[in-house]
């Protein structure tokens, strides 16, 4: 890094309990990145400012710029509770909407722009999703797509349907949320075998998530009596709950013509791999931080085409 650099956006997603922010120069590259453990839910919306300054402190004496840039940021700051509500576009939807109807925050000192998030308002299938559209778009952009069906792991995974260039549909599962309750606060945790590495654990659990033999809710108290009839199984452990998780939330996929992409990270992206290829699902990962990098960029891109023209 040298003094010589200058940044020209920086881009920011901003999650539940915590965010990442990337500094671009002009070309596009990132010169600079930082996070922290600042979420959405431990702020106040005058919280959030602060937070953003906190992080670029340590590269003002090596980036030039830093505090005439715009933030472009997606994610929970622009939920209800968040820094400013930016709202919800509703299926189906182009991503190339999003630059169009992104808010710019009301008494920022920076020029701030909050992508919205998309809704699904059907009285049956009511979804919403805050943050993954920015991921989608990124995809999207990177591999050219216009068609495709997309996965998204986490606290509250998505899977996603995009025919013509829109979002025309997705599901929500409350996967790894239900993982960390189901550690943490029932009675699964205690008795539970601690072999996250175990791949035989991991990959029975996906089948028995996969092949939906028994209601979940059925499933996850197997899991407990084996854990006390056979404590030495694999379906005594935290793999196989992990797998049975995974493995019934793949059920939702619907093999067609279009291609599945998974959008993930590291670990998450390792997981979700793994269960789809021993349940010989074709898919393909996109990084999860490079698709956020594309879309942040491109979006900043077009706000400013939008502010200048």
């Amino acid at each position: 890094m040298t003094a010589s650099q200058t940044a020209s956006l920086i881009g920011i997603d901003w999650g539940t309990s915590n965010m990442r922010l990337w500094v671009f120069d002009a070309q596009g590259n990132i010169i600079a990145n930082a996070q922290c453990d600042k979420g959405m839910s431990s702020l106040t919306s005058s919280d959030y400012e602060p937070t953003i300054k906190a992080l670029l402190s340590p590269f003002g004496a090596t980036i030039s710029g830093l505090r005439d840039v715009p933030y472009i940021i997606c994610g929970m700051a622009g939920a209800a509770t968040g820094w400013q509500e930016a709202g919800y576009l509703s299926v189906p939807t182009a991503l190339t909407s999003l630059a169009d109807e992104a808010i710019e925050v009301q008494a920022a000192e920076a020029k701030t722009y909050i992508i919205p998030g998309i809704a699904q308002r059907e009285e049956q299938q009511p979804d919403v999703m805050r943050g993954e559209e920015t991921l989608l778009y990124g995809a999207c952009l990177s591999q050219g797509l216009t068609e495709a069906q997309f996965c998204l792991p986490g606290t509250h995974a998505k899977w996603v349907t995009m025919k013509d260039s829109c979002l025309t549909a997705f599901t929500t599962f409350m996967t790894g949320e239900l993982y960390n309750l189901l550690m943490t606060h029932s009675i699964l945790g205690p008795v539970l075998a601690k072999q996250k590495g175990d791949d035989t654990a991991f990959y029975e659990g996906v089948v028995a998530g996969a092949k939906a033999v028994h209601p979940l809710s059925a499933a996850l108290f197997s899991t407990r009596a084996s854990a006390l009839l056979f404590p030495g199984s694999h379906t005594a452990s935290q793999a196989y709950l992990s797998g049975l998780l995974i493995g019934h939330e793949s059920a939702a996929y619907q093999e067609s013509d279009l291609p599945l992409y998974v959008i993930a990270s590291s670990d998450m992206a390792i997981r979700y791999q793994k269960a789809l290829t021993y349940l010989a699902i074709p898919h393909h990962v996109i990084d999860a931080d490079e698709a956020a990098q594309c879309a942040l960029w491109q979006i900043g891109k077009d706000l400013k085409e939008r502010r200048d023209g």
